[in-house]
């Protein structure tokens, strides 16, 4: 039986991983970030470039108060809420599952990393439809405030939290 070697892929994975854990604690100002441009004509022209992502906690509200000032300077206004959102339905949400499962079965993940990915296709395919529908941003904000809630009474997930404010780094339980 033939089987894929992996193992190059990994050593690219390592070394890009390991470049950026040196390089971000070096970071210390804002990086402009480009989003794809919405079809929403009540954007302002600056819209774009105020979004910033700040790696610096020394600078963070300061950066957060002139973009917010600069937003409303510019006369932003707020999207209009999408209610035409195609999601796949129960199909859909069943191939992620195997696909989850997979992946904890080559023990790339762990069990709560299952959870956590198997809350997020819950989200990406509307929760239970039992077909592809058009539904509402509300419809999908609440599913995802419900997985959210949901992990954040786990203990693993407080934990990851806790580790991620204290040390900066991503803990893998």
């Amino acid at each position: 039986m033939s089987e894929i070697n992996i193992t190059p892929f990994v050593d690219v994975l390592l070394v890009l991983l390991v470049s950026f854990l040196i390089s971000a604690p070096l970071m210390t100002l804002a990086l402009p970030i480009q989003l794809p441009k919405g079809k929403l004509k009540e954007r302002a022209p600056d819209y774009e470039n105020s979004i910033l992502a700040v790696v610096n906690k020394k600078n963070q509200i300061s950066i957060a108060k002139k973009t917010a000032l600069n937003m409303y300077e510019s006369g932003y206004t707020k999207p209009i809420k999408q209610n035409n959102i195609k999601v796949l339905g129960k199909q859909a949400l069943g191939m992620l599952f195997v696909g989850v499962d997979s992946m904890l079965t080559g023990k790339y993940i762990s069990e709560h990393d299952k959870k956590i990915a198997q809350k997020i296709a819950h989200v990406l395919c509307g929760g239970e439809l039992s077909q592809a529908t058009h539904v509402t941003e509300d419809y999908l904000l609440e599913l995802e405030r419900e997985a959210f809630l949901s992990l954040c009474s786990e203990r693993k997930t407080l934990e990851r939290i806790q580790s991620l404010l204290q040390t900066g780094k991503i803990l893998r339980n």
